[in-house]
């Protein structure tokens, strides 16, 4: 019996909670908080469509976000401080009691 490594993560529709808009395999030994920061940029880097994530309270602290497609995404209450978000899509993004201390913002 081989031992897991890895568990996945789903990044899901704010709209529609069965939708997943990405999936990533992260390695276990990543701290629970930080799984899908790591998922989220692994989506970016892979320039998946975003529109509309489920990101409340998620723990984004320097996330590389570069470019995202976040249009219409729930980042309420998320923790983005220090993040890198410029060039990111946030319209219609819903951003209340988000952290944005120190993030990046420019062509955001």
């Amino acid at each position: 019996m081989t031992e897991t490594t890895t568990v996945t993560i789903g990044l899901f529709s704010r709209w529609d909670a069965t939708k997943i808009l990405f999936s990533a395999e992260i390695d276990i030994s990543i701290d629970p908080i930080f799984r899908v920061k790591a998922a989220l940029e692994l989506a970016v880097s892979k320039a998946a469509n975003l529109q509309s994530a489920n990101l409340q309270d998620a723990y984004l602290r320097g996330a590389d976000l570069q470019g995202a497609n976040l249009w219409g995404a729930n980042l309420r209450g998320a923790d983005l401080r220090g993040a890198d978000l410029r060039g990111a899509d946030l319209q219609g993004a819903k951003l209340e009691g988000a952290d944005l201390q120190g993030a990046k913002l420019q062509d955001a």
